[in-house]
């Protein structure tokens, strides 16, 4: 499961654009979408075992983990780069 860190909304279209994509070139996913009321549960889900995978900003994780919660990050979304 992945837990979003909110109510789906725009943001979260990759994760449904690579899901339909999956299914339908008939390779089975193993994802199953869930909302969230905010970053901070998603990354508390993960820490407990609820969820599998979450998706929340990278400084609520930290904030988790500095506190003792066993949670990694695996990768970022949304990031841009400026060329000068």
């Amino acid at each position: 499961m992945l837990l979003l860190n909110w109510y789906t909304y725009s943001e979260h279209a990759p994760f449904y654009l690579g899901s339909s994509a999956a299914i339908r070139s008939g390779r089975p996913t193993i994802l199953d979408f869930q909302e969230a009321a905010a970053p901070a549960s998603t990354v508390q889900a993960v820490a407990a075992g609820t969820a599998t995978f979450g998706y929340a900003d990278v400084p609520t994780m930290i904030k988790a983990a500095s506190k003792g919660a066993p949670v990694v990050a695996v990768g970022v979304a949304l990031q841009t780069r400026r060329c000068r």
